[in-house]
């Protein structure tokens, strides 16, 4: 099971954004006595920041999730703030936002791409400049405001019934406190600029960093979130993993990590290809990923019904595998709720595309996301 604990004023300035981070490290720290003896149990449990909040998940043993969703929610409510505590996660905090400069070059460029392709997002230097205002009175009443503007969406799964999951939601209820609504007429809107790139439009944005050796490309091919555009990327994926590693990997040697895959972030998708190594200057490597695209391209075209048939039967057994998929489900509802894009049929729909694509539709999406 999994709650997400909203508050709208989460990301609209770097303070807010602050404190409920470190916030979020806190209440992990006073329940985590609780978690400890939950984890011997079979339990486990997940405390993380969000942009609008933040989430709480608990996996395992249902008949001991309650007792703890219960006590992390009495210690959340009576929370009291410990200042040698706070100056101790404020440091934590600060360093892991200054620490994302030592990742290794392809999980720097995944973190830029989401960076880049959010709405609306902090600059690390801000955040961390901001910590040195956040003393114990501005989280006091930064704890007291969170409480009382939050609301809650769940998503419960497994050995559970209707009945069990609304007593569980009424619990949490009950716990928070209770204040009058007050309707605002003024909307949220993003604060930091955002550019608007056109059709047939591409855009370039590089980092400098001097800690490790290697380098790493990343280019992303956005698509839409029609209904048969995720299994579509999929099935791209499957077809040309083997000769994307065959080709640039081991033909070519650009890079000892070589990855093609689907991308999703706030209820966007995309395809892309990412190369780390250290033996090619970027522009080259950029060269050779448009290229290796066109190869893919030719390849689809000469494809036979066979081996499309082949790529889609290997695809379901992956995709539709009974041990994975209930995992995948929940995630996918997960990412329904955040993004507030609910497709309840998905699974079914997918499954009836998979079965109905042809080489021509395959090929016609694949030239559209190469052009938009």
């Amino acid at each position: 099971m999994i709650f997400y604990f909203v508050r709208l004023l989460t990301y609209t300035d770097v303070m807010n954004c602050v404190l409920t981070a470190v916030f979020v490290e806190l209440l992990r720290d006073s329940v985590s006595e609780h978690l400890h003896a939950a984890k011997v149990a079979g339990l486990e449990t997940k405390f993380t920041s969000r942009d609008n909040g933040m989430a709480l998940t608990l996996d395992g043993y249902d008949e001991k999730q309650f007792m703890l969703l219960n006590k992390i929610m009495i210690s959340m409510t009576n929370f009291k703030v410990d200042p040698q505590k706070l100056e101790m996660f404020k440091e934590t905090y600060s360093w892991s936002l200054q620490n994302i400069d030592s990742l290794q070059p392809h999980k720097r460029a995944i973190h830029t791409l989401e960076y880049l392709l959010k709405e609306q997002i902090w600059a690390i230097n801000d955040l961390v400049e901001m910590l040195d205002y956040l003393t114990v009175d501005r989280m006091v009443k930064f704890i007291s405001d969170f409480l009382i503007t939050i609301h809650v969406k769940c998503l419960i799964v497994g050995n559970v019934n209707v009945e069990e999951a609304i007593n569980i939601s009424q619990m949490i209820e009950t716990r928070l406190p209770r204040v009058p609504y007050i309707k605002h007429e003024s909307a949220l809107y993003p604060l930091i600029p955002h550019r608007h790139l056109n059709t047939n439009s591409c855009s370039s944005y590089e980092v400098s960093k001097s800690l490790h050796n290697a380098s790493c490309t990343l280019i992303y091919y956005h698509s839409d979130i029609q209904s048969n555009s995720g299994i579509l990327l999929y099935l791209l994926v499957q077809i040309s993993s083997g000769l994307c590693e065959k080709t640039l990997k081991f033909r070519e040697q650009l890079g000892h990590i070589v990855i093609i895959d689907v991308h999703k972030v706030n209820g966007m998708q995309g395809l892309k290809i990412l190369i780390e190594g250290n033996k090619h200057e970027l522009h080259y490597v950029t060269e050779r990923i448009y290229a290796f695209m066109d190869l893919v391209e030719k390849y689809i075209e000469t494809m036979t019904d066979e081996y499309l048939e082949m790529y889609k039967k290997i695809l379901h057994q992956s995709y539709f595998n009974l041990s994975e998929f209930r995992c995948s489900q929940f995630a996918k509802y997960c990412d329904q709720i955040l993004t507030e894009q609910y497709y309840v049929k998905q699974e079914y729909d997918e499954f009836t595309c998979l079965s109905n694509i042809t080489t021509k539709k395959l090929l016609k999406f694949y030239k559209v996301i190469l052009i938009t």
